[in-house]
């Protein structure tokens, strides 16, 4: 069952425009931040030193910085790597890549728009807690048995791994 709802994460065509969120996130393009990376990557200043250790992002994501990394910033294409726990307001555990004993591989774009919105400022390296409302996680519809019509969902997100697109 838990392979079941580790797949819920993903979000198909059929899925994302039947979630009405008022619009599209787009993140403004950023230089990826890096240390100690080969100088071929693409670097910039730390996009993420403006971050401040709790906040909510332009679409409604509410974030708590438990680790701060250091590495690149994910980019739309990005295939990633995470470990994760996800609750219900309940405090409910419906899904988690600890418990199973294995990360989650994915690209950006394949996932919730709350996780998506969430990773593209999220350096490698981070750990952080996020509350997705519902127009960013399933909306009325839900997702399976766990996840019910308009839950609020939280998970605890470890980035251990991004790979370039290109």
């Amino acid at each position: 069952m838990n392979k079941i709802i580790a797949v819920l994460l993903f979000v198909t065509t059929g899925c994302a425009s039947s979630v009405d969120d008022g619009g599209d996130f787009t993140p403004t393009p950023e230089p990826r931040t890096a240390k100690g990376i080969d100088s071929k990557e693409p670097t910039a200043p730390a996009a993420t030193d403006d971050l401040k250790m709790s906040g909510v992002t332009s679409g409604g994501v509410k974030y708590e910085i438990l680790r701060k990394g250091t590495g690149v910033l994910p980019l739309p294409d990005d295939t990633l790597e995470c470990h994760y726990e996800g609750k219900l307001e309940n405090g409910t555990v419906f899904d988690s890549s600890y418990v199973r004993g294995t990360t989650f591989k994915f690209k950006v774009n394949q996932v919730i728009k709350g996780w998506k919105e969430a990773l593209l400022i999220m350096p490698l390296g981070s750990k952080w807690k996020i509350t997705v409302p519902p127009h960013l996680a399933y909306g009325k519809k839900g997702a399976g048995k766990l996840i019910g019509p308009d839950e609020t969902l939280i998970f605890t997100i470890e980035l251990l791994s991004v790979q370039n697109s290109k």
